[in-house]
């Protein structure tokens, strides 16, 4: 506009196009289209431009600009920063200029590819904060952020373990003040988590350790110690859509037979004979009091297996099946319930130390939001103050400036002096004696009641676990 205010130019004959698509590749501007067939139409007679760059980085697009000069149908061509002629000379000037314009946006997408894929490989960051991690100043790898990391495993666990749904660990998130950061010296930055939110970051398998990039994946724990918040296990449990990855349309959120794709103890049973992973299978019954339930067996696959030779067994006096029922498995799965756990000291222990952690992080979340309340009165107060004097001193400049603050800052107070009251409480509650080593013992009880009691799938695979 100023070339143009410059070059004494009528305002009311000038026509201001803007385009933020990308003159990369041809055929993509709507706007530049309209431009071409203005020349065209004879609606315009002259173009002004900030440099040539801007017109086209493509050569299709620049042929037609400078087949339309060459036409005279474009009669005056003005950059602010390239002064062009209209001779031959300039001409070829204005072709190498897009010629170069081209060569830089083809070279710089050609770097930058070079550059991401070069830190993809290395599990580097690319650009996409992760919550619950920030990226290494150093080695610009993900490094696990104690506190948000501590709180989203809490929600795994209660998606999975409690059957919470994903709007109440949504706004369990949000109470905790799940926030992020790049790096180590950047400050946080809240997050508003949505029900949505919380879906993805559960579909996600960054979380899991595979880093997507495009059509690439990396197994980030196989690059670096990296800490993934969740297992492969828990990732298939997290997400019903998962087989759609693997080609599998699957429409139906609680379908059971989906449920037995990632059934009873899978990928956990060894054959005894060969020690290897032992293949999960199941069928429907279809008929007979139990129709509608499922026959689960475990299948070895390897054929050097003592289970696949006959005449192995007959020396040996053995007669085995190759496959094993499920049923038996959970058989011995309760035994070890009922006698090993009687004198499992360091089962205690490994259980109070999981629990003390547990504690320890929902007390930092509440230690944290009873800091974070007990600001937000001290802050809400002096405001409140502030505003009250300003009342009495000098009521019209309130009623005109700052109308309804009382009243906002005195809500405000009232919800953080409750806050404050329900997290000390919160605090007290978590002041809780640890299970003696005879209460654990019952709890253990507990499970294998569950055990004997339960027929869901999923439940008797949790109580496994």
């Amino acid at each position: 506009m100023e070339l143009a205010y410059r070059l004494g130019l009528n305002q009311s004959k000038i026509t201001i196009l803007e385009e933020s698509a990308s003159a990369k590749k041809a055929g993509n501007r709507e706007v530049f289209d309209a431009i071409i067939r203005g020349f065209q139409t004879g609606k315009f007679h002259g173009l002004i431009s900030w440099s040539p760059d801007r017109i086209s980085r493509n050569m299709k697009e620049a042929g037609e600009v400078i087949d339309l000069i060459d036409l005279e149908v474009i009669q005056d061509l003005q950059f602010k920063t390239y002064q062009f002629e209209n001779t031959p000379n300039g001409k070829m000037m204005l072709g190498i200029l897009f010629a170069t314009s081209k060569q830089y946006s083809d070279k710089l997408a050609v770097d930058v590819k070079r550059g991401t894929d070069g830190n993809f490989k290395e599990g580097k960051y690319n650009g996409v904060v992760k919550k619950g991690y920030y990226v290494d100043t150093a080695t610009n790898l993900f490094v696990p952020d104690p506190y948000n990391w501590g709180i989203l495993r809490i929600a795994v666990d209660m998606r999975l373990r409690d059957n919470k749904s994903n709007i109440e660990v949504a706004q369990f998130l949000s109470d905790a003040k799940l926030a992020v950061r790049k790096d180590a010296d950047e400050e946080y930055r809240l997050v508003n988590v949505t029900k949505q939110m919380v879906g993805n970051i559960f579909a996600d398998s960054f979380y899991c350790g595979l880093y997507e990039y495009g059509n690439n994946i990396v197994i980030l724990t196989d690059l670096y110690n990296f800490v993934p918040l969740i297992t492969p296990d828990e990732y298939i449990a997290l997400n019903s859509q998962v087989s759609t990855d693997f080609g599998k349309a699957v429409r139906v959120k609680t379908n059971r037979s989906k449920r037995l794709d990632y059934g009873l103890l899978r990928n956990k049973v060894n054959c005894d004979y060969c020690d290897t992973e032992m293949h999960f299978q199941h069928q429907e019954l279809k008929r007979g009091k139990n129709a509608g339930r499922w026959l689960i067996s475990y299948y070895c696959r390897n054929t050097s297996c003592l289970r696949h030779n006959k005449e192995e067994q007959v020396k040996h006096g053995l007669k085995l099946s190759k496959s094993i029922r499920a049923k038996y498995v959970m058989s011995a799965i309760e035994w070890q319930l009922r006698h090993a756990t009687k004198k499992s000291k360091k089962a205690y222990e490994q259980y109070i130390s999981r629990l003390e952690l547990k504690l320890a992080t929902e007390r930092a979340i509440v230690t944290r939001k009873l800091q974070e309340a007990k600001q937000d009165l001290k802050l809400n107060e002096g405001r409140l103050l502030k505003f009250q004097d300003l009342h009495i001193d000098d009521r019209e400049a309130y009623e005109r400036y700052h109308h309804g603050k009382i009243e906002h800052h005195e809500q405000i107070v009232t919800l953080a002096e409750q806050s404050i009251t329900d997290n000390e409480n919160r605090l007290e509650e978590l002041k809780i004696a640890l299970p003696t080593e005879k209460e654990f013992y019952e709890l253990v009880n507990l499970h294998l009641l569950d055990l004997l009691q339960q027929n869901d799938i999923m439940k008797l695979d949790a109580i496994c676990k």
